[in-house]
């Protein structure tokens, strides 16, 4: 009984650190001026989102509350926040890659 104990709780562990891990990291698509807030948690890092060079929509990105980055396709902007709001400002699809960066070799 106590090792299938062991054994729940170590699952319970895996999967809320997987669940962690998935929320620092993603993919938003947008169409024409529509726009997107998430959340990667309570605490701020440095967050890096990049606008697609495939995109065919400038964005409006805002990483915490930090001063909004104009990003025109292929572009990158980085800043330190818990959330980030993208807003597609052109008439065409937009592709947003978003993660948290830091100094471990086990991100990049």
């Amino acid at each position: 009984m106590k090792g299938l104990a062991i054994a729940a709780t170590a699952f319970a562990c895996v999967a809320l650190a997987q669940g962690a891990i998935a929320a620092d990291f993603g993919v938003v698509t947008l169409d024409h001026g529509t726009a997107k807030t998430v959340s990667i948690g309570g605490s701020g890092r440095t967050l890096r989102a990049c606008n697609d060079a495939e995109s065919s929509s400038a964005v409006l990105v805002t990483i915490g509350t930090n001063a909004p980055h104009y990003l025109a396709s292929g572009l990158c902007a980085e800043d330190i926040g818990e959330q980030i709001t993208m807003q597609s400002l052109g008439s065409g699809m937009a592709k947003i890659d978003y993660k948290a960066t830091c100094d471990s070799a086990s991100m990049d």
